[in-house]
């Protein structure tokens, strides 16, 4: 099969359409409640929000697109759906952090509004953070990734893992968590680890006290299957993703920045993952 082709092409018929409808009536079943729609102006062809009144303020919030019924697309926001989605309608031009996401699916919206299809919004109704066991529990955070990964969203493709890594480094734990460290890397030494050997770096830091980069903030860090879960000393745990881990590495590999804002549109966890990729870098440059 094609890996590039459109599969919501109404002139071919694409095997995955069935797929992909079966996809967004699994998250209909899961408690998504139909939100909104794309249209387009009939002034400017640009892209217009249609957003039912009951979703507007939803936050925290996972939120899915679907073309025609099949599913195409599944994101997280911290935000309020509706300032979510106008990031979408009207994107940056420039290349701050999302911006080329909220372009790229600006296009295929517009693209299959012009085909005469439907595009609908779907968000789940109850994306609250939920008390377990002492912990609050983040649906969003803790949905996100699993979701991309098991039903697959075309338009969520470039948040698969990469086919080829470099090898794994395998971190010395007896060397301590330096904030302070900006020594510039030797070269060949990669400044951004995958996911996975971010996750091991996790595994051998567990009861270890870290340290948030901007306000110092301690936490543990656990990993729990394939999921990260921070451990600030509030105690409220919050699990990340590995899809949502690796945007963050890979934004951060296309423009090296510390500011958590710039990784907002991806997680609300980013000042965790920084201080983990920080550290990361401090076990694994050369003396």
């Amino acid at each position: 099969m094609n890996q590039n082709a459109d599969p919501f092409d109404p002139t071919g018929a694409s095997p995955e359409r069935g797929r992909l409808m079966a996809a967004a009536d699994r998250l209909v079943e899961a408690g998504f409640i139909d939100a909104g729609w794309w249209v387009l102006d009939p002034y400017t062809s640009g892209l217009r929000l249609r957003l039912q009144d009951a979703a507007t303020g939803v936050c925290p919030a996972l939120y899915a697109f679907t073309v025609d019924g099949a599913l195409a697309y599944v994101g997280k926001t911290v935000r309020p759906l509706r300032q979510r989605l106008q990031g979408y309608q009207s994107p940056a031009k420039d290349e701050r952090s999302g911006a080329s996401t909220n372009r790229e699916n600006n296009a295929r919206i517009v693209l299959a509004l012009r085909r005469g299809q439907r595009v609908r919004i779907l968000a789940l109704s109850e994306a609250q953070a939920r008390r377990h066991a002492g912990f609050m529990l983040d649906l969003p955070a803790a949905l996100e990734g699993g979701l991309i990964a098991e039903l697959s969203p075309p338009w969520n493709r470039q948040y698969k893992a990469r086919t080829i890594e470099p090898a794994p480094v395998v971190p010395d734990p007896a060397v301590p968590f330096s904030r302070a460290s900006e020594r510039t890397p030797s070269k060949g030494f990669p400044m951004t680890p995958t996911a996975s050997m971010l996750l091991d770096f996790a595994r051998s830091k567990k009861g270890a006290v870290l340290r948030t980069l901007r306000r110092n903030t301690p936490f543990h860090v656990e990993v729990i299957g394939n999921a990260f879960e921070f451990l600030p000393t509030s105690g409220q745990a919050r699990r990340e993703g590995l899809a949502s881990a690796e945007a963050v590495l890979k934004a951060f590999s296309a423009k090296p920045s510390w500011q958590m804002s710039d990784y907002q549109e991806m997680t609300f966890n980013a000042s965790y993952l920084l201080a983990l990729l920080k550290g990361w870098q401090d076990s694994n440059r050369p003396a």
